[in-house]
């Protein structure tokens, strides 16, 4: 099932890049037209999508063609081996993020939370045995 938000965000950032690809107002109303029916068509709520496609306007072109600058954050990978006796890494990372934040890093050197990686652990030759014919 998909997030509340998902389908929301979707919808208005596919009407932000129809305002940004239309350079008159009339070829965005007709896109944006063409896009709710479709949305409409494929089962998504008609309210959900009039009351977000009302939030962009063509006035708000100026603004959706200008660059954002991205904020240089810096993220702290976590990087182990994979290991079936700790199902749930990430949740016990998460869980302990502002203890582990404040004793060995440092509040002002990360500012998100840490995104894990699993690598493909080596397998111990001892727990493969051939089997015997």
């Amino acid at each position: 099932m998909t997030p509340p938000g998902v389908k929301k965000d979707f919808i208005k950032g596919e009407a932000t890049r129809l305002l940004r690809t239309n350079s008159s107002e009339t070829a965005f109303a007709t896109a944006v037209s063409q896009f709710k029916t479709n949305l409409i068509q494929r089962g998504y709520p008609e309210t959900l999508v009039s009351t977000t496609l009302a939030e962009i306007k063509f006035e708000g072109r100026n603004s959706a063609l200008q660059q954002k600058r991205k904020e240089n954050t810096r993220i702290l990978p976590f990087v182990t081996q994979y290991r079936p006796s700790v199902p749930n890494l990430k949740q016990i990372l998460m869980q302990t993020w502002l203890l582990i934040k404040t004793t060995t890093i440092g509040e002002e050197n990360v500012q998100r939370s840490p995104y894990s990686l699993v690598q493909k652990g080596q397998i111990p030759k001892g727990i493969l045995v051939r089997a015997k014919l």
